[in-house]
């Protein structure tokens, strides 16, 4: 006997995915150690319960997220229906490979409500997102990457480009794609933080307004602004400061 075979972890048993086990249905869809009970009857595999088990090389989260949205009618609605970044994710990863076009482009629609590409877009997401806009900007370029959607992908990148740079490496994973991105979001990081310290805080840079009594004064004032907005180390798009108890790791 095998002195260490009593130390190497036995893999899970399979497990029945609660609320997608029909106990009419005829296929088995085994998803890593998830099962799941639907209709259909495909020959020559093998049999649990008398049902032929079909394994898919597909996250488990992912196939419940799809058969849910098959199965529910109100899982999965088009917009305005609220809805999460996973299951949008989960569902048009697996609509798109196996080619089921109707939930493909809900979860299209459902990307397009938070993908702001010009400033009205933007000002109004408030009221349009289906899901949080603010978390999984990281998660979300990854997704919008992975099918080449640029005009989700764009919007989330710039997102990602205002935050600080230790943000950026906080809110991506280690792997090459990730790291891709990270690189592009650090280097837009950087020109806009150049762009807005040479640009949009100039004017409180020395200057001689007319008429001013307090020169002395006002030139004080303006360099210290100028120097505290400037040391900050986020790009803010909208001029202002976020409080200080806000943990903006939390939207990457």
């Amino acid at each position: 006997m095998d002195p260490d075979s009593s130390q190497t972890p036995r893999p899970a048993a399979p497990t029945r995915s609660e609320g997608l086990w029909f106990s009419d249905g005829g296929l088995i869809l085994q998803a890593e150690d998830r099962l799941f009970r639907v209709a259909g009857s495909p020959d020559n595999q093998p049999l649990i319960e008398g049902c032929p088990v079909v394994t898919l090389h597909d996250s488990p989260k992912d196939v419940d997220y799809f058969l849910r949205a098959i199965f529910d009618s109100g899982f999965f609605e088009r917009p305005p229906a609220p809805t999460t970044l996973d299951i949008v994710s989960g569902v048009l990863r697996l609509s798109t490979k196996y080619d089921v076009g109707y939930l493909r482009r809900r979860a299209l629609l459902h990307l397009a409500t938070v993908s702001a590409c010009t400033l009205e877009e933007h000002t109004s997401i408030a009221s349009t997102a289906t899901f949080d806009s603010k978390r999984g900007l990281m998660s979300r370029a990854m997704l919008a990457s992975e099918f080449n959607l640029q005009w989700a992908q764009l919007p989330a990148m710039y997102r990602i480009s205002t935050c600080t740079v230790e943000q950026i490496m906080d809110g991506a994973l280690t792997l090459s794609p990730p790291f891709a991105l990270q690189r592009t979001c650090i280097a837009a990081h950087c020109s806009l933080r150049l762009a807005q310290t040479t640009e949009t805080f100039s004017f409180l840079r020395p200057l001689s307004v007319p008429g001013c009594h307090f020169p002395d004064t006002c030139h004080h004032l303006r360099h210290n602004l100028y120097e505290k907005l400037c040391s900050h180390q986020r790009v803010d798009p909208h001029g202002g400061q976020r409080p200080r108890h806000v943990n903006e790791r939390r939207f990457l």
